[in-house]
């Protein structure tokens, strides 16, 4: 295994992507572990919420930006233990994941591991997003990693359009905003068989695909400004 040390700096805004109200957001994740979406057990899935929350907490200017939006409709950025905007760890396991299952059906990333199709016919993503979600892992306990920005979080409102039974309906969204310029240093841990090729036509897509909210509108899309490798090897166990 490997340990990827990476710095990303943002080419556009970048938009908080995490739901601010609890009560929505604890019923947003129990929505999908009924549908076995989240791949985790309900009690840990609990304890990260949680922890995502006791880390807002810590931000007071936050909190209040949360009381002045009487219906909640806010998307922030996660936190880590002092209060800090961060990058959490599963946004970028994610975004691994669809990267490499959308160049994986372009053709631009080829294996044997990428070769189990459907009866269909069709790639699996899921199976592909499986593999990678296998390969993909961080160290210690390191699940948020601070932003690096100048200024203040401004607030971006935008229309949201949808179609109903009760025909088309619009309304406002407001998420938090950090300038382009922002960077993040972040640690990953790949298996060998994630190769150095995979990860940088990943990275490299991060121009066109951002991280985060909105990123089909051109938000959130970064260059790679410094990258590290060294190898990874954990600590054997030792039995008494």
């Amino acid at each position: 295994m490997k340990q990827y040390t990476i710095t990303i700096e943002y080419l556009k805004d970048i938009l908080g992507s995490s739901i601010a109200n609890e009560d929505i957001a604890k019923t947003y994740i129990i929505n999908k572990m009924m549908q076995g979406r989240t791949g985790l057990s309900g009690e840990i899935a609990t304890q990260k919420l949680d922890e995502e929350f006791e880390n807002l907490k810590q931000d007071k200017a936050l909190q209040e930006k949360i009381d002045e939006i009487e219906d909640k409709a806010l998307t922030i950025f996660y936190r880590n233990h002092e209060g800090i905007p961060s990058l959490a760890d599963h946004q970028i396991k994610g975004w691994l994941k669809d990267t490499i299952a959308f160049l994986v059906g372009e053709g631009e990333i080829t294996g044997k591991a990428f070769n189990k199709k459907k009866d269909s016919g069709t790639y699996a993503k899921d199976w592909i997003k499986r593999w990678v979600s296998e390969r993909v892992m961080f160290p210690g306990k390191c699940r948020f990693f601070p932003f690096d920005y100048r200024g203040e979080i401004k607030l971006y409102d935008r229309p949201l359009r949808a179609k109903t039974m009760q025909g088309d309906r619009v309304c406002l969204a407001s998420s938090e905003l950090i300038p382009a310029g922002t960077q993040c240093t972040f640690q990953v841990i790949l298996y060998d068989s994630f190769t150095d090729e995979f990860l940088s036509k990943a990275l490299n897509r991060g121009k066109l695909w951002g991280i985060s909210q909105w990123s089909n509108a051109g938000f959130g899309t970064f260059k790679v400004v410094k990258a590290n490798v060294e190898d990874y090897e954990e600590e054997p166990v030792k039995f008494g």
